[in-house]
């Protein structure tokens, strides 16, 4: 008889916030590497004095990068990663063919253009150990092919030798800065659904334990104060009739309880998408079992969540066995209407009533608060010597 506990597997399938930022951080990275090279690529062949050995070279930039920025939305496979990769380094290694030593010098030439945002957001891959493998390749790609080209030098004689390891490094540092906070709002926002995952159960436990205590009290409870007050001979057949049904329905309390894992909570009962019953069925069987003469007025087809009708038809039970315990009369009525977006039921009398402030548990927790608990509402007008009217409404939200 436990209510209905999110399952841990709901809550792991939420995205992240670090997931999300890992995948922004890719889809940049993809911009920003090729873009530059592409518009290198362009400015290269756009060029007057460009080389036979430029184009082909530009021109396979320039389609790699298309291809790349069509598909920046789309996650960096291993496989996409390794052909980056092979372009960088193609065009860091091809410098003496399509670098002088003049751009090479003065940190102008398409080579530098496309290997060090390449070098740059290399550094924002995952792993660590990646993520410099890769670097180390194409900085040192780029300072080979640079190196080759005539008057330049060894690599260790230019500015890039030692600016490129640094600004590899100072934008992975940059990375370390923003995972860890993303990390931290999902740790936060685990909290808050551990935190709401609490709540809903406590409030479903303690919606589950009011509803078993509402159900004794209406049955063996009801049952056995008729019998501590002392009744008659001539009613101990009722007795008899009355214990099977308290019998009955605590069976079926419990059945439904371990079915629907707490069905009876606000969220869960209340929810118009459950299997509909139909409340006049319902209405009649409670009506058939009081020892009263119910005049039962149904008008419409009421229709209800299955827990709504339950709950409603042991709301109305209990307001009957208020008024053959304490109105002095022998005689009800009940009438039932469909309204728009779920029923209203009515139980009068024309006995004895009572004051505002004699609300007793019998009416406060088996029929206002049962109905509260499947999101309906209830209305009580009774004036002492003028009888009692005790309305029932249920709407779906």
């Amino acid at each position: 008889m436990g209510p209905n506990i999110p399952s841990a597997e709901i809550i792991s399938t939420q995205i992240t916030a670090e997931s999300r930022t890992r995948r922004l951080i890719d889809r940049y990275a993809v911009t920003i590497r090729w873009i530059t090279a592409l518009a290198a690529a362009v400015f290269c062949l756009l060029s007057p004095r460009v080389s036979s050995w430029q184009v082909p070279i530009c021109v396979l930039v320039v389609g790699w990068a298309v291809v790349r920025l069509i598909q920046r939305r789309r996650p960096t496979t291993p496989s996409l990663l390794v052909l980056d990769t092979i372009v960088v380094c193609l065009v860091g290694l091809t410098q003496p063919l399509t670098s002088t030593p003049t751009a090479v010098l003065t940190q102008t030439g398409f080579g530098l253009n496309t290997c060090n945002p390449a070098s740059l957001t290399f550094a924002w891959r995952p792993r660590r150990g990646m993520a410099a493998l890769l670097c180390a390749l194409v900085i040192t790609c780029y300072l080979v092919g640079a190196s080759m080209v005539d008057a330049v030098g060894p690599p260790w004689s230019t500015p890039m030798f030692y600016l490129l390891p640094i600004q590899a490094a100072v934008s992975r540092a940059l990375l370390e800065l923003v995972i860890p906070a993303a990390q931290s709002a999902d740790r936060a926002a685990a909290a808050r659904r551990s935190t709401a995952v609490a709540l809903e159960v406590a409030t479903a436990r303690r919606a589950a334990e009011r509803e078993h205590w509402a159900v004794l009290h209406d049955t063996a409870a009801s049952t056995l104060l008729m019998v501590g007050e002392g009744v008659p001979p001539s009613a101990d057949e009722r007795i008899r009739r009355q214990a099977r049904r308290d019998l009955l329905t605590l069976g079926a309390s419990e059945d439904a309880s371990d079915d629907s894992s707490g069905d009876i909570s606000a969220d869960s009962s209340a929810d118009s998408s459950a299997d509909s019953s139909g409340l006049a069925d319902d209405l009649r069987r409670v009506v058939g079992d009081s020892p009263l003469r119910v005049d039962l007025r149904i008008t419409g087809a009421p229709q209800a969540p299955e827990p709504v009708a339950r709950a409603t038809a042991r709301a109305v039970g209990e307001a009957l066995t208020n008024v053959e315990r304490h109105a002095g009369v022998d005689t009800a009525t009940v009438a039932a209407r469909t309204v728009e977006g779920g029923f209203e039921v009515a139980i009068s009398d024309e006995g004895a009533g009572f004051s505002s402030m004699e609300t007793g548990r019998g009416l406060s927790e088996s029929v206002i608060a049962r109905m509260e608990r499947v999101g309906g509402n209830v209305d009580i007008t009774s004036t002492p010597g003028h009888g009692t009217v005790v309305v029932l409404r249920w709407r779906s939200s």
